[in-house]
């Protein structure tokens, strides 16, 4: 497996200020989703080996890594999107998690603590299919992620944008 890459550019001419890479041991790492609250960057990705594990992981502006935590670590799930929540200046994640509403994959919605990335709480939908989050915003009335779904709609992997308030774990029903 490769590393994880985080990095800063200059931007006035584009040169390579700082940049850092993280992987566990024997296993790879990839960051897919990146987030910054003005003081910190956050991360939200895989950790591949055995079964992979979704990675959360902060840093500083000068490239510190300044903690990092795995997420629903049975494994075989992803994240691919972070975002800082304006409201309360949570992380907010959308990852897609094996079984948890139903079979196959499920979308999740976690928030965590910006400051040491320990879980505040997490928000399932899916249904008899797969689900997959791949983008979410963040504003003052929820989340909105884009994504795919196979429950519903042609059954195939439909294109899903989902609303819902994770501050409160309130999700849609699956139709």
């Amino acid at each position: 497996g490769g590393e994880a890459l985080v990095a800063a550019f200059s931007t006035k001419d584009g040169a390579l200020r700082w940049s850092t890479t993280w992987s566990a041991a024997a296993s790879g790492a990839d960051y897919l989703g990146l987030a910054s609250d003005g003081h910190s960057l956050y991360t939200a990705g895989i950790q591949t080996g055995s079964g992979d594990v979704i990675v959360l992981a902060a840093y500083d502006f000068s490239g510190h890594r300044l903690w990092t935590v795995p997420w629903k670590g049975s494994g075989n799930g992803s994240a691919r999107s972070i975002a800082v929540d304006p409201v309360d200046g949570a992380l907010v994640v959308g990852a897609k998690l094996p079984e948890l509403a139903g079979s196959g994959f499920d979308i999740a919605v976690g928030r965590f603590g910006a400051k040491d990335g320990l879980p505040i709480s997490t928000c399932v939908w899916g249904g008899k299919g797969t689900e997959a989050a791949y983008d979410l915003v963040v504003n003052s009335d929820g989340t909105t992620l884009v994504g795919f779904t196979s429950s519903t709609g042609a059954g195939r992997e439909d294109a899903l944008v989902l609303h819902l308030d994770p501050r409160k774990c309130v999700v849609p029903s699956v139709p």
